[in-house]
């Protein structure tokens, strides 16, 4: 090879590499500008929930709730600072809390005090409460003025622990009546016992006909209810 050939070559070289190098600064261009303009679109939509495709719910304030009367008004009688977990653990959540064995709270002196599960209503985390019933905590899953969660009691392996459990147990779909606290099994009885205060959506729901198509439609009537009838009145 005479030192044309290896000139004219390493040419060609050069060459390819400077076409490869733009193609990827092309690249990473178009890249990036896709990157801010989706970033821009997810701020949007965090600034207004209703353009996420996410109905906007009412805000629970996080922290635990001594009885019913406190979280219809939204005031925690304690939050995650206040709550004491174990000398060893400092960082934790309120559910991990909440699922410790023996709960604990600091009070306004500094002093460290029990506090039992069946003393308190209940907890919210990001905005999600939790009901306590025989001192198990079990998520609100849908939040309104007919509120929805299941009922589940695991199966405990360890009778001196409610923190070690299987994952089957008994489970029941349940109603909160977020007007006075009740809570009832998610059936037309009782349903309709919620529905009855709007007599317009208590006549639609009730006209029709067949039990089993009631069934299927009571969802959609709790949705219906809880959109007229916020739970916290402004």
């Amino acid at each position: 090879m005479n030192h044309c050939e290896f000139t004219n070559i390493d040419r060609m070289l050069l060459s390819q590499y400077n076409n490869l190098f733009a193609k990827m600064n092309y690249k990473k261009i178009y890249f990036s500008v896709f990157i801010l303009f989706f970033s821009a679109a997810c701020f949007s939509q965090q600034k207004n929930p209703a353009k996420a495709g996410n109905p906007v719910m009412p805000i629970i304030k996080d922290g635990v709730y001594f009885t019913f009367e406190d979280i219809k008004k939204n005031q925690p009688n304690l939050v995650l600072e206040n709550l004491y977990k174990s000398m060893y653990d400092s960082t934790f959540t309120l559910w991990q809390w909440a699922h410790t064995a023996n709960l604990y709270y600091i009070d306004k002196s500094g002093t460290r005090k029990a506090l039992n599960r069946d003393s308190i209503w209940g907890f919210s985390e990001d905005g999600t409460p939790y009901i306590c019933l025989n001192q198990f905590f079990h998520k609100i899953n849908t939040v309104g003025s007919i509120s929805l969660f299941i009922e589940f009691y695991p199966l405990i392996r360890d009778p001196l622990s409610l923190v070690l459990t299987d994952s089957k147990g008994n489970s029941e779909e349940r109603i909160l009546d977020f007007e006075n606290g009740n809570t009832g099994s998610y059936e037309l009885t009782y349903f309709n016992s919620i529905l009855v205060r709007d007599s317009a959506l208590y006549n639609q729901f009730n006209a029709i006909k067949k039990e089993r198509t009631k069934r299927k439609k009571m969802y959609v009537f709790l949705e219906k209810y809880n959109e007229i009838h916020p739970m916290f009145k402004n």
